[in-house]
Formats: structure tokens, C-alpha cells, sequence
């Protein structure tokens, strides 16, 4: 084959590879249905069969090697099938961290604690204690005062502080805004769910039975049910194996480093709620597939990654 005949062929080529991708830019999955397009099928599928045989048509008549018509169809076929290929994952679970990250509650969750911390004689400031406001409440204690207490001593402590903390927050118990949204479209969807935290089971069931949510859950795993809290994965892999479903297939909702770092042991992504800590507090974990306020970006749809969502 000549230069000249070889660069015509070229030429085709990219030209096809142009056309298909402007005759369907955005594959044959209609995005907010869930569902196929039966007719833009159909029609795909003509306008493939019709490159098919201009590919072969154009060979024979080039009589273009046989070697170089199978990359040519190649070509074609990778053209055609990216869009579907590179399609977004469906998660088959979410699981949810919950104080907050589905609720609003950690600045009553540290003044609770500063308050008790301070008046043993801690000294500890505000700043201080949101840093260590994380994972089970006698590994806080045992963080602050090493050794001081004993099992029983820190077990009231925290019942002591959780009855602190319901009665200030109780007025303002809420889910964030989306939220409700989220979990029912999920439901529906048939995405099995999940709360993973590290408060004990009393505060678990003082929000999912305020809120009415314990329907939508399949599992709820709370400190009791974890000898070691977060950063290690083993809340969210109970969750999983609770759930029946592989970790690499869960998208976990987190609030703090801790919790992300949690996910990423856990080989799972994580979607970080800004409502404590900033984008800069998760420098490093490279499983967070997104930052957000609340969920009212989220605008979970089947089949759509949060990858590609703005």
C-alpha cells in the first residue's frame, strides 16, 4: 500500500471516530431515567452496522492488507463502545458514619466533653478537644487521663457526657439537608445501607428513632460491636460483611480524617462531609472521591458515580 493510500485511510479512520463521537456524545444511557432508550438503541445499532460495512467496503476497494482491516475494526469498536466501557460504578452500599455526617451534632458532642474533661482538672482547649473528639469514649478518656480511671469510673463518665449531649441537642435533631432525599432514592433503588460509628448504640437509636430513619437501615454497628474504633477499618468491614457486600463495592460517608483513613484500610471510597473539618484536614487519602456540604449536591441517581458529578 502506497503513502498516499495509506494516508487517505487515516483520514477515514479519524473521521469515523469524529463522527461517532458526535452522533452520540452521551452513550446510549440516559442519565435520570435509569433505563435504556429502546429506539436510540435500535438506531445505534444500525448506524454501527452501516460503519461495519463502509469499514470493509473501503478496504476491499483500497484492497487495503488484512492485517490493517482488523485494526481498523478495531479502532471502531473502541470508538463506539468507550462511553459504555468507562460508564460510572454502582455502589451496592453506603455506609454512614453519623455524628456529623448524617446530623449536625459534633460541636455539641465536644462541649459536652470539654465541659467534663475541664472540671477533672484536664486544662484542654477548645481546639484541643475537637482533635480528640473521635472513636470510642474510654479510648478519649483514656487518651486524656492515661491510666487514671478504672472500666466502671469511665463508663459513667460516658453515660454522664451522652446525657449531656442529648438533652443540648435534642431541639436542633435533624438530618442534613438532602439527606431524607438520599436515603429514600437509595432505598428504592435497592442500595443496601448502613450505620458504622463510634458512638455507643444508646445514641444510635436516640437519632434513628427520633428521625423515624431505622427503615431504611440493614445493619447499625455502634462501639459495641468493635474492639478497636476508627482509624482502624474494622467498623466499616463489619458493616460490610454485615451487609454481604465486598468492600470495594461500599462508598462510606465520613465527617473526619480519622474516618476517611478508616475507609481507605477498608478499601472502600469515602465521601467527606465538610462540617467540621476542611478539604486540607484530608490531605493524603487518595479513596475520597468527593468533598460536599451536605447532600444536596449528592443528587444520587442510579448508576452515577459521585466521581462524575460537579
Amino acid at each position: 500500500m502506497d503513502k498516499k493510500t495509506a494516508q487517505s485511510f487515516e483520514g477515514k479512520e479519524k473521521r469515523m471516530k469524529q463522527t461517532i463521537v458526535l452522533q452520540d456524545p452521551e452513550s446510549v444511557w440516559h442519565r435520570g431515567s435509569g433505563k435504556y432508550n429502546r429506539s436510540r438503541r435500535e438506531r445505534r445499532k444500525k448506524y454501527i452496522s452501516w460503519l461495519f460495512c463502509r469499514v470493509r467496503f473501503v478496504s476491499r476497494v483500497r484492497r487495503i492488507p488484512y492485517d490493517r482491516r482488523i485494526i481498523a475494526q478495531s479502532t471502531l469498536i473502541n470508538a463506539i463502545f468507550e462511553p459504555i466501557n468507562n460508564s460510572p460504578v454502582k455502589y451496592k452500599a453506603f455506609l454512614f458514619d453519623m455524628n456529623g455526617t448524617m446530623i449536625d451534632d459534633m460541636q455539641y458532642h465536644i462541649q459536652a466533653w470539654h465541659k467534663i474533661l475541664n472540671e477533672l482538672g484536664a486544662g484542654i482547649s477548645m481546639e484541643r478537644m475537637k482533635e480528640e473528639c473521635y472513636g470510642k469514649n474510654d479510648e478519649l478518656l483514656e487518651r486524656i487521663f492515661p491510666n487514671r480511671f478504672s472500666s466502671a469510673e469511665k463508663k459513667e463518665m460516658s453515660w454522664e457526657k451522652e446525657r449531656q449531649y442529648q438533652e443540648s441537642f435534642r431541639p436542633h435533631l435533624k438530618l442534613l439537608d438532602g439527606l431524607p432525599e438520599v436515603l429514600a432514592k437509595a432505598k428504592e433503588d435497592g442500595i443496601k445501607m448502613a450505620i458504622g460509628s463510634a458512638a455507643i448504640m444508646f445514641n444510635i437509636d436516640f437519632v434513628v428513632d427520633e428521625l423515624h430513619i431505622r427503615k431504611y437501615f440493614d445493619a447499625l454497628i455502634s462501639a459495641d460491636e468493635v474492639r478497636v474504633s476508627k482509624p482502624d477499618p474494622e467498623t466499616f468491614l463489619v458493616c460490610a460483611e454485615k451487609l454481604g457486600i465486598t468492600p470495594k463495592d461500599c462508598l462510606v460517608f465520613e465527617d473526619s480524617p480519622k474516618g476517611a483513613e478508616a475507609a481507605a484500610r477498608a478499601g472502600m471510597d469515602c465521601a467527606v462531609i465538610t462540617s467540621l473539618h476542611e478539604k486540607e484536614d484530608f490531605e493524603g487519602l487518595s479513596n475520597i472521591v468527593r468533598f460536599m456540604k451536605d447532600y444536596t449536591a449528592f443528587n444520587w441517581q442510579p448508576n452515577i458515580h459521585p466521581k462524575t458529578q460537579p
